[in-house]
């Protein structure tokens, strides 16, 4: 009877515990971004890039920067494939895969593709023709390296190897592009 009250107040402590790291009761940031390197990020670099892009954007709307405590292929494919993300900074390696599948929004209307060639690639893009949708693949600017985002470096962020994308997911394109252009300290 004592084994089966503590297994109980152990499991409801434990629920306690996952429900308060899952941030419930936080409001939904308007803009997530995510970030994935081989190596973690100290805290306080992770800190003054979320308040740096809120203070930024303090009238319009709010950034919240999500950092994977480790590397996860499995966890970079979740947040392409259904993840709500809108933008992901992560091993240029690894975009380069999701770029040439579909999983990120070209970026030619909003950067310039001579300053980033290198983020150039062969990737899916989906047109429209009345009700149909045929998948095409196109060269276009589809990621910013990382190492050449002066904004992105002001803050302390690591750049080596790394590029930024826009996910296909992403809720709202343009908060998204405006945030990169902060990023790119241009």
């Amino acid at each position: 009877m004592c084994r089966q009250k503590r297994g109980i107040i152990s499991a409801m402590l434990m629920l306690l515990f996952v429900t308060m790291l899952s941030g419930c009761g936080k409001d939904k940031a308007d803009v997530t971004m995510f970030i994935m390197n081989h190596t973690t990020l100290p805290a306080e670099v992770v800190d003054s890039l979320e308040t740096s892009l809120n203070d930024q954007f303090k009238d319009k709307f709010t950034v919240d920067v999500v950092v994977a405590p480790t590397y996860s292929h499995q966890k970079l494919m979740v947040e392409f494939m259904v993840g709500e993300k809108s933008l992901i900074l992560a091993p240029s390696e690894d975009i380069q895969g999701y770029v040439k599948n579909g999983g990120t929004l070209p970026l030619d209307g909003h950067f310039d593709s001579s300053q980033y060639p290198t983020g150039v690639m062969d990737g899916i893009v989906v047109k429209e023709e009345g009700d149909s949708k045929t998948n095409i693949v196109e060269s276009h600017l589809y990621a910013l390296p990382a190492d050449a985002l002066a904004g992105l470096k002001k803050l302390g962020l690591p750049a080596d190897g790394l590029s930024l994308v826009v996910p296909v997911h992403t809720p709202n394109a343009e908060q998204s592009m405006e945030v990169m252009k902060v990023l790119e300290g241009n």
